[in-house]
């Protein structure tokens, strides 16, 4: 990585690299501190995740709303009680070690008094609490090593009321200290930083607990942070205590929430490492990130570090081999004997598939070696049981262990582990082929991990997981780099190229779609492999016709359709008459629209995909705009039936909106008023997608036909923060729509904006049919606020447009409105 950039540049403190719902959480919680409605949020993650970090920029937000912050941490091994809270109480007093000197302490005390009266009666608990355990009073009850729960405040003589010799007992730290915090949180709302609790000792995490239920009744948020991979306090009075055990206890409170920080994705590591380099980085030294460092924020600060230092290319870094026998994790395995090391090494290497079976098969030990071996294991918290398969307790450990097993050796076990998973019982696993694929490439068998690769990426873009999906992407882009440059190479680099077009675009980014296609595009054309050009061609009609591109999109789709019927192959051919009938349908053009979805459908037959869906949706909507409402319902119920049978809830949804616009056209107000009912109930119990968008937006539309306006202000609610990121033509129906339904809210001034950023928007991609229905639904709005001249301007429009596109119940509907409107703007003449 020769980028002119030094060690110097990279900064200690970790780049914070936005985790927006995260902080989106902590400013909810702090604002209902502020009303008295405080609580515990806890912030779990491993080793290097970013949890101080993180914390930071909560303390940062908290200070910035007006919150007192105190902090307090817990250290490692520490066997006195109570550290962090007087470790943040002699901050907030500002009480430093020479002011606990017995002559100050009277000092001390009148500060207390001064500042906190609620607390000042309990001034010398408080300070009795601050100072070091050998310079305690001594008390007449029990060893207060003997009670961490409970500490024992010594007697003091104070004078009582009008001078009498009253004496007071001591009190219990679990009222002392809530006393103290509600009182300073009733003067200002607090945050309370507790950190590193995976080293608490009992005594704080029982006085934890017994805070974060008082918190929920005041101005104080509790912030705390652990690691998941947690740690025993092993000289605890109380013998060894679990963090764990304590967060179930409060957890059957409901006395927390935890927010778990994961590691970065590949997205926002190159955010991280732009940060620090203050520059991009190339895909390839990306994906070698990603494989040191797996998106862990301080190993991605170590590695550039390293790599900038050493002043190499990221991608041919290789980090300097890890010496186990250096701390905790490494003395513990330096205690393991070779067959429970060789059963762990062997664990890290087949990372998820952990099985007794297969670390007996890999090993070449019997069952009973392993299950041993496994036993000691689990004993020392390496691995954890979990139905069949065994799991790192603490990710960064196997890591850990990886890096510790000599490079070549590594690749011998990735490959022997490849070996068995080849076999036909093994392959009969659908997760097997990912596995198989990932210990390929890491055993450099080059060859047989590219369509391995292929598969698992296809696999993940079918199943949604769009982040897996462009980690594969990186990995075959390594491989093909560092493969030999042949015709199947060059096929799978044309296929990496698609696939990730395809999840770029199915991730919403279709400027970096388009970019992976036209470099497919050219690929194919430089390398004559020209079976691949029907379908990049195709799909880059698709992402043209979502930018409303009309002719560049038909030169798109004419060219996969004529290279296809070329090549003989009927499913691009099929698809690509199919893209050529949605821009005549968009366009206007319902002739040429219907010749193509009949083309299309001689060549799909029976199937029930999403595009065979769409396809029939789509023809619907032509039958529709023209007014043959039978002909429409007839496909809307194709659609419904071919969306149900391939389990399509989505499409099917749309269809059955689709379908009750018909049947309200029809005169059935009241199935047109169920079917809406019924699909919002549908799409609301589902997480949001474009399609489940569109539906909504249709189904207000036809609520306000109904005049259901509540309903439909109650789904364009729930619609708001969707709109933006809506495509241009369903952006400008909910622009319609909103007008609309403003004005019959009697908002006029908003009515007219919205309707006309709905023209404005239509006017500029050129779609004729929705264009002509907001002209004559602002019409209409016009004509209620008896701007007569206007509404029979806009009808007029209307009429203009749906006569070109010859959409007849159009046509005779708007004609019948502007002679009303006609008849009436006479009659205001007279």
């Amino acid at each position: 990585m020769n980028n002119g950039s030094s060690l110097t540049n990279i900064p200690d403190q970790p780049v914070f690299v936005n985790r927006a719902d995260e902080k989106d959480t902590i400013v909810r919680y702090l604002r209902s501190a502020i009303n008295k409605r405080g609580g515990m949020v806890l912030v779990e993650g491993e080793a290097g995740i970013g949890k101080t970090r993180f914390i930071d920029e909560c303390t940062k937000l908290a200070r910035e709303m007006g919150f007192l912050v105190m902090s307090g941490r817990c250290f490692d091994n520490r066997e006195y009680p109570y550290q962090p809270f007087i470790e943040m109480i002699k901050d907030h007093f500002e009480i430093g070690k020479k002011d606990l000197e017995r002559s100050d302490i009277n000092r001390i005390a009148e500060r207390i008094q001064h500042e906190l009266p609620m607390v000042g009666g309990y001034r010398y608990d408080l300070i009795e609490l601050l100072l070091p355990r050998n310079e305690r009073s001594t008390y007449s009850g029990s060893d207060p090593s003997q009670d961490q729960s409970r500490f024992p405040f010594p007697v003091r003589e104070e004078e009582g009321e009008e001078g009498t010799d009253a004496k007071r007992t001591g009190i219990s730290i679990y009222e002392l200290l809530p006393i103290l915090f509600e009182e300073i949180s009733e003067h200002q709302p607090t945050l309370m930083v507790l950190e590193d609790l995976q080293w608490s000792e009992k005594a704080t995490q029982n006085l934890i607990q017994f805070l974060s239920r008082d918190a929920r009744r005041e101005h104080l948020l509790i912030l705390g942070s652990y690691r998941s991979e947690g740690s025993s306090v092993e000289n605890d009075p109380e013998g060894p205590i679990s963090l764990g055990d304590t967060l179930r206890r409060m957890s059957r409170e409901h006395l927390y929430i935890t927010l778990t920080l994961d590691r970065f994705d590949q997205a926002r590591s190159m955010l991280l490492a732009a940060a620090l380099l203050g520059h991009g980085m190339d895909l390839k030294d990306t994906g070698t990130m990603m494989r040191e460092t797996g998106g862990n924020p301080r190993l991605i600060i170590d590695f550039i570090k390293r790599t900038t230092e050493l002043e190499l290319p990221i991608s041919t870094h290789t980090r300097p081999p890890l010496n186990l026998a250096d701390g905790q994790v490494g003395n513990r395995i330096s205690s393991l004997g070779d067959e429970a090391r060789s059963v762990l090494e062997m664990a890290a290497v087949l990372g998820e598939g952990i099985t007794v079976e297969r670390l007996s098969s890999l090993l070449e030990i019997d069952l009973d070696g392993v299950l041993d071996a496994l036993d000691t294991l689990m004993d020392m918290r390496f691995l954890k049981e979990g139905g069949d398969h065994f799991f790192f307790e603490q990710p960064g450990v196997k890591e850990l262990i990886l890096e510790g097993i000599p490079g070549e050796t590594r690749k011998k076990m990735h490959l022997k582990v490849a070996g068995l998973l080849e076999l036909p019982d093994n392959l009969q696993d659908k997760d097997t082929g990912y596995d198989l694929a990932l210990h390929l490439y890491y055993g450099g068998d080059l060859e047989k991990a590219l369509p391995a690769l292929i598969e698992r990426c296809i696999g993940s873009l079918r199943d949604g997981d769009l982040d897996n999906a462009l980690s594969v992407l990186d990995l075959l882009d390594d491989c093909i780099d560092r493969s030999d440059d042949n015709e199947v190479t060059g096929r799978i680099r044309i296929e990496t190229l698609q696939l990730r077009g395809d999840v770029q675009d199915a991730r919403g980014n279709i400027e970096e779609s388009m970019v992976s296609y036209r470099k497919a595009i050219e690929y194919t054309e430089k390398s004559g492999l020209s079976r691949f050009s029907a379908r990049n061609n195709r799909r880059m009609g698709d992402l043209l016709l979502k930018r409303f591109e009309w002719d560049a999109t038909v030169e798109h789709y004419l060219r996969s359709l004529q290279l296809s019927k070329k090549m003989g192959d009927e499913e691009e051919t099929a698809l690509s008459f199919k893209g050529l009938g949605s821009i005549y349908l968009h366009k206007g053009d319902y002739s040429r629209s219907i010749e193509c979805y009949i083309k299309y459908l001689e060549f799909t037959g029976t199937r029930t995909g999403i595009d065979h869906v769409r396809g029939l949706v789509e023809i619907g909507d032509i039958y529709f705009q023209i007014g043959d409402f039978n002909q429409a319902l007839a496909y809307y119920k194709l659609a419904i039936q071919k969306g149900e049978d391939g389990r399509l809830s989505n499409e099917a949804s749309l269809a059955h909106v689709k379908m009750a616009c018909v049947l309200l056209k029809l005169g059935e107000v009241e199935e047109a008023k169920r079917y809406g009912d019924i699909i919002q109930s549908r799409v609301q119990s589902r997480e949001p997608s474009k399609v489940a968008i569109e539906v909504m937006l249709l189904n207000a539309d036809l609520m306000l036909e109904l005049g259901e306006v509540e309903k439909a202000d109650e789904i364009m609610h729930d619609l708001e923060g969707s709109i933006d990121g809506m495509d241009r033509l369903l952006r400008s129906i909910a622009y319609r729509v909103k007008g609309m339904l403003l004005s019959l809210q009697r908002d006029f001034k908003g009515s007219n904006l919205q309707m006309k950023a709905a023209v404005s928007t239509l006017e500029e991609i050129d779609a004729p049919y929705h264009l002509a229905v907001t002209y004559f639904n602002f019409g209409l709005i016009r004509f209620q606020q008896m701007d007569v001249e206007s509404a029979l301007e806009m009808l007029k429009k209307a009429s203009d447009i749906f006569k070109r596109i010859r959409s007849m119940y159009y046509i005779n509907r708007t004609f019948s409105k502007i002679r009303e409107v006609s008849f009436i703007r006479e009659d205001l003449r007279t």
